[in-house]
């Protein structure tokens, strides 16, 4: 029997904390209008785990899409469910990309 959650595989989820954060990333990336691509999802499941992540992809991929989700996320794992009291601080030696998300503000 397979019973799924908001695509979290109740059988096969490792862990409850495992399970909720895959709740918790269908709930904020759904709640903001956002089809996550398995790497994204991957990336967000191991940083709400607490595991180290390197993230190398593509330009125009998605990568900044991570950094958005990430706060809210943590806000929903601590049953927060307004969304705004968590901050993510991305540093960025890239000059151009540091130029980019400037000029679009």
């Amino acid at each position: 029997m397979r019973v799924t959650i908001f695509g979290c595989n109740i059988m096969e989820a490792v862990t409850p904390f495992q399970c909720s954060v895959d709740l918790a990333i269908e709930k904020v990336s759904s709640a903001l209008g956002f089809i996550l691509k398995p790497e994204q999802k991957r990336t967000l499941q191991k940083f709400a785990s607490g595991k180290d992540v390197f993230v190398s992809l593509p330009t125009g991929f998605g990568k900044s899409l991570c950094y958005i989700l990430l706060p809210n996320l943590f806000d929903v794992l601590r049953g927060d469910d307004t969304c705004g009291n968590s901050i993510i601080l991305v540093v960025s030696p890239l000059i151009a990309l540091m130029k980019d998300k400037v000029g679009t503000i």
